[in-house]
């Protein structure tokens, strides 16, 4: 006796609009006056050196409502941005290209290093972004941008008051944007950097653990201190979207390294090595949409002294 037929189908299950627009409220004008905060990065026109050439890194993650992604390098000209480069290899930096880093799920992660003495050096100063060209499922475009930087050519008079962060990313980092994101670098590691400007790391101060034996005769005995440094950054005036990078990517970062360009600064910090403590709470003033944030860091390595 016949049992029937069943048929079979592959299907691809899109768990959200690959085109659906941004949601934006219908209120006033903003009323506060803050000025433009763009980003600066700098480079030199005579030499690659790493501390007079910064490097600004840009992800993105998509699910599989999108088919491909390619981004391009934007200068702003005149009254617009326009096309420049193409950022499909590493001419200008490191490219991570769609399909390269995908996660278990099948998302792919997509970004770009941008190395701003490349840039320079091949298109100059100026006002650069990057934008996206999405391909859905459903075979039509969308683009995002970045948010744009000032490149200018690297003066010590210029840079003197900013801090320089380098980190990387690895493994997963989830719950991102009200917990619809994850990104997956597997066992890639991606290196980013920003420069903060009107920022001061140091203040150095550190804390004592000292272990002791406790004798019948009340006697104490030394067994072992532990030394451990502190430091503290203190930020200017951020935007919304800087504090969300800096939470979401840097201090969720590893290999954190920081270097301070203030010159009365009362020590010296070059590429030191910290990780984050304490909690992040920004300064909120009322009317402004700026705020500035002190984070607390310890040194990634311990001092010890203790008994044979």
């Amino acid at each position: 006796m016949a049992l029937g037929e069943s048929t079979f189908q592959d299907v691809i299950f899109i768990a959200k609009n690959p085109a659906e627009p941004k949601v934006s409220l219908n209120l006033p004008p903003v009323e506060n006056q803050d000025c433009c905060v763009e980003p600066i990065v700098f480079a030199s026109l005579s030499n690659t050196d790493p501390f007079e050439n910064d490097k600004t890194s840009v992800i993105w993650i998509y699910d599989n409502g999108i088919t491909n992604v390619e981004m391009k390098l934007q200068q702003w000209v005149g009254s617009s941005f326009i096309d420049v480069a193409t950022l499909n290899n590493n001419t200008l930096g490191t490219a991570y290209l769609f399909g390269q880093i995908q996660s278990v799920e099948g998302d792919n992660l997509v970004g770009y290093l941008i190395d701003w003495n490349k840039v320079l050096l091949a298109l100059g100063l100026g006002t650069y972004r990057i934008q996206t060209t999405e391909t859905t499922v459903f075979g039509s475009t969308v683009n995002q941008e970045s948010d744009s930087w000032c490149l200018q050519e690297y003066n010590p008079n210029l840079v003197k008051g900013s801090v320089k962060i380098e980190w990387e990313n690895s493994h997963i980092i989830c719950g991102l944007n009200s917990g619809t994101q994850t990104f997956d670098f597997g066992t890639t590691k991606l290196a980013g950097e920003i420069r903060l400007q009107d920022s001061i790391f140091g203040f150095d101060s550190s804390t004592y653990e000292r272990d002791f034996v406790k004798y019948q005769n009340k006697q104490k005995v030394w067994l072992k201190d532990i030394e451990e440094e502190n430091y503290i950054l203190k930020t200017g005036r951020l935007t919304e979207d800087l504090h969300d990078y800096i939470k979401n990517f840097i201090l969720k970062g590893d290999n954190i390294k920081v270097t301070d360009y203030n010159q009365n600064n009362s020590r010296t910090h070059i590429q030191t090595k910290v990780i984050f403590s304490g909690d992040y709470a920004p300064e909120y003033v009322s009317g402004s949409k700026l705020s500035k944030v002190e984070l607390n860091f310890t040194n990634e390595f311990t001092i010890e002294r203790k008994r044979c």
